[in-house]
């Protein structure tokens, strides 16, 4: 058999599932050696633990710096036990891209997601924001995607991910550009696009697909009051900030985590403005997945 060559129980799979021919094979994006550096690196803080505790235990007075050693040994080593066995895991999954459909298999390889294209009800681009107290922030990026039965399946694999955002824009965007055609808007949760330009949406989404009314005052742009779209750290900037001497207006924005389907947003706005929109997607810090825009001939 060749090397990620599909095996005989992913030919069952995506035929009981009417997903076509198995095409490639997909990993998670982290490197290979960092599970066995963590596995070995932790017995190394584990055996200092276990010194340092004897030599605690031994020594005729209490040594402060020995306990210090002993706390700060014995948490490194659990920690590199505990981070390499999850990222062991973790760097099992394997993603199998097919002619019509995507299936996941687990770190046994077991079946634990399988979807076709044109299933895909709604895709996610998550961002997780964390704010140290001694300075710095941190984003995380998620990737998901949700079927017709409200289940969403997070998926970390770069390549597969770009595949499902062209299949998802060539499947959807006929459909919404027909919308639009009728004088209707489309809805992104956080933000609505209509022939005139881009308003703020009625709803805003959380964890799990839960809506709340967006209570943040409402906001309409027209196209050509809108200069650029830039992406960045978690947000869609609709208006640059200004900054003049005296005052500073904030931009108008959307959180990327309100606004469901991005990349048929970002195709739709390039379809209804003939290209002419500029789409500026920020490199991205933290763990994440980069995408390339999709387009569709």
């Amino acid at each position: 058999m060749q090397a990620n060559a599909p095996p005989p129980n992913v030919h069952m799979l995506a035929g009981q599932y009417t997903l076509g021919a198995p095409l490639s094979m997909h990993r998670r994006p982290i490197p290979l050696w960092q599970p066995p550096v963590l596995l070995a690196v932790s017995p190394i803080g584990l055996v200092v633990a276990v010194l340092a505790g004897s030599s605690l235990l031994s020594a005729p007075r209490f040594n402060p710096s020995i306990l210090v050693l002993f706390v700060l040994a014995l948490l490194a080593g659990l920690s590199c036990l505990a981070a390499g066995f999850y990222l062991l895991k973790y760097s099992r999954f394997r993603a199998w891209e097919c002619d019509a459909g995507f299936l996941e298999l687990n770190e046994r390889g077991a079946l634990s997601a399988a979807l076709r294209w044109d299933h895909i009800q709604t895709v996610w681009h998550r961002v997780k924001v964390s704010t140290y107290s001694r300075g710095g922030t941190r984003y995380e990026h998620t990737y998901s995607v949700q079927g017709p039965d409200g289940k969403e399946v997070t998926l970390n694999y770069p390549d597969l991910w770009q595949r499902i955002e062209y299949e998802f824009v060539r499947l959807h965007l006929p459909q919404a550009l027909a919308t639009i055609q009728t004088g209707s808007a489309v809805s992104f949760g956080g933000v609505v696009v209509s022939a005139q330009g881009i308003a703020s949406g009625p709803v805003i989404y959380y964890y799990q697909h839960r809506t709340m009314p967006n209570t943040k005052p409402p906001w309409q742009l027209a196209w050509q009051a809108i200069p650029w779209i830039t992406v960045r750290d978690g947000m869609i900037e609709f208006t640059p900030p200004e900054r003049g001497l005296i005052s500073y207006t904030p931009p108008i924005f959307a959180r990327l985590s309100d606004v469901p389907n991005l990349c048929l947003l970002r195709a739709l706005v390039q379809a209804l403005t003939n290209g002419q929109m500029r789409w500026i997607e920020v490199p991205r810090r933290g763990i994440s997945v980069e995408n390339s825009q999709p387009e569709v001939q």
